[in-house]
């Protein structure tokens, strides 16, 4: 079984993006699509509420 190491947020940086690039090339091979750009979205309260 593999080891679970902790890392610094330096480190952690270069996880997400290799992660992304990955994501990315495995979904643009499977729809055909190169072109994509990232999109977020939020979901915020109503004004005035906690």
């Amino acid at each position: 079984m593999q080891r679970i190491e902790l890392c610094e947020e330096r480190e952690c940086a270069e996880v997400e993006s290799f992660l992304a690039d990955r994501l990315y090339e495995f979904n643009s091979q499977a729809t055909g699509y190169f072109d994509g750009k990232l999109i977020g979205s939020t979901s915020k309260p109503a004004p005035n509420r906690l």
